[in-house]
């Protein structure tokens, strides 16, 4: 089984959870996993973020749409994920 996701990065470092998820479904895309990760060793400065969302068919759709878009002053990149092989059990973190 193939997971398709799309990757954040350039997000805020003060960014929580509950507004990226806020955010991203503001713009008509509901999500099923989000996982926000910030790099220890940058001292919190580098913020990464995995997103599934409920449909897979709207993931090349959501890249074109928030690639660019501003989130607290910062332009988010966003692109599609490798996908992985794996079951939803390996991703780590539901804000479902």
């Amino acid at each position: 089984m193939y997971i398709a996701r799309m990757l954040l990065s350039n997000v805020p470092t003060d960014c929580q959870e509950g507004h990226l998820r806020d955010w991203i479904e503001g713009r008509g895309y509901r999500i099923s996993r989000l996982n926000l990760t910030r790099d220890p060793f940058a001292g919190g400065s580098s913020v990464v973020v995995i997103v599934q969302l409920m449909n897979p068919g709207k993931l090349d759709e959501a890249v074109r749409t928030l690639d660019g878009q501003i989130l607290g002053g910062r332009k988010v990149q966003v692109s599609r994920a490798a996908d992985i092989p794996g079951t939803l059990s390996r991703f780590p973190r539901s804000v479902a």
